[in-house]
Formats: C-alpha cells, structure tokens, sequence
C-alpha cells in the first residue's frame, strides 16, 4: 500500500490552513495525516502545519514487535505532543490566541488500519462495493444526529455544521478517538477534510475510488468539489 494526497485552497478563501502529510513510498508503516486548522488565516495555518510536523515526527519510530493497544497509545501520544505545542505558542502569542486544528490519521501495519482523530476531518474505509465512514465527527451537528434531533442530510445544510467539540490546540489537554480497522486486498483508506465530505455523497466517494487509479481518484474527489463551489479548503489523502 502507499499513501497519496492533494490539497487545495477552493474557490473562496484567501489562504489555505488544511495540511497533510504522508509516509515515503516504500517505507514501513504506511501512513498518513490531515489537519484542517482554524482561528484565522495565520492562526488556522500554523496550527495545522505545526500539527502535522509533530505529530509526524511521533511516529518517526521502529513499530517492530508492537502490540495494538501499543500502537494506538503512540499515535495518541503524538496527538497530545502536537496538541501541547500548539496550544503552548497560542497561549504565548496573543495574534495566534485561539488557533486549533482538526486531525484524522490512518497509519497501516499488516491487514490493519489504526486511524485517530479529533475534531470534524473523517476517515472512510472502502472494502470493494462498500463505504464506511470509521471516525464520528466532534461537532455540535454530530451531537444533534446522535440524538435523533436532525438526519445526516440536514446535518449537511445546517447552520452550525462548523462548529467542533474537540480541537487539537485550543486546550491544555486534549482526548482524540483511536480505533482499527481490518483490511483486505481490496480495501482502501480515504482521509479528508470537511472542505470535501461536506460536498460529496458517500457512493459518490466510493464510485470514483473504486474505478479509479489511486493518484486520478484523489483528483477527481478534489476537483467534483470545487466544481460544486469549493468554498473551503479540500484536502484528500488516499491510502491503497
């Protein structure tokens, strides 16, 4: 398997605080991560990059002979090590006060995903004909679906769908979700930000993955949504 990305400013905003990062190709594990950051062009950028380095670096480590629970402690720590940078230099800087960023990261070993996240960028697991999304998203949208309030579609179109429960950066702790998935020869991982699921259908996403090769999927997926406005950031990250 290898990992393949493309970001995207969109069509409406000035700057772009997505940020991605994915493993070499050929090393071991195969992984990869997406921030989508926020608190102003500046604040939303560094907090992303910043984000990504660090929580890159946390896995910059031999994963020989680990157990699971093993692994999902390591790319948890890595969260929280970004998380305590980040909010350290908000705190310190008064013009970068605020800032956070989502993260979602699937890191790959034998016929398992490890996948962590915080805030609203989703992980999806596609298995031949079928999509599942893995992570649920921290937002006040989610929260209201959970509940039986709205549907996933109203979800979509609501006036408050921006708005996230847990951010890396914006507090002094932070508590990411960390779960596995199995694999098989078919499967593939999609990561993304909002500035993409917000836009695309889930049979939308597995259609064009599915017939696709890896690097023309991920352009597809990016370009449908700027087609349909583009109004955000797009950043997609494919690992297959």
């Amino acid at each position: 398997m290898k990992a393949y990305g493309l970001t995207d400013i969109g069509k409406v905003r000035e700057s772009n605080q997505d940020s991605f990062a994915v493993s070499v190709d050929g090393a071991l594990p195969v992984w990869a991560v997406v921030c989508d950051g926020m608190g102003g062009a500046n604040g939303g950028y560094y907090a992303s990059s910043t984000t990504v380095g660090i929580f890159s670096n946390g896995l910059d480590m031999s994963f020989d002979n680990l157990k699971p629970k093993q692994i999902e402690n390591v790319l948890v720590e890595a969260v929280r090590g970004a998380n305590e940078a980040v909010y350290k230099t908000s705190c310190e800087q008064s013009d970068l006060s605020g800032m956070g960023t989502t993260l979602v990261s699937a890191l790959v070993l034998g016929d398992t995903a490890y996948v962590v996240h915080v805030g609203d960028s989703r992980a999806y697991h596609i298995n031949g004909k079928k999509i599942t999304r893995v992570t649920t998203d921290h937002s006040v949208v989610q929260q209201l679906v959970d509940i039986g309030q709205i549907t996933e579609e109203e979800a979509r179109v609501h006036p408050e769908k921006n708005m996230i429960t847990r951010a890396v950066g914006v507090k002094g702790d932070v508590e990411p979700d960390v779960t596995s998935v199995k694999l098989n020869k078919n499967s593939a991982i999609l990561l993304c930000t909002d500035g993409l699921s917000n836009y695309l259908e889930d049979d939308e996403m597995l259609e064009i993955i599915q017939n696709n090769a890896q690097e023309d999927a991920v352009d597809l997926l990016v370009s449908l949504a700027l087609n349909r406005g583009g109004s955000d950031n797009i950043t997609a990250v494919i690992i297959k």
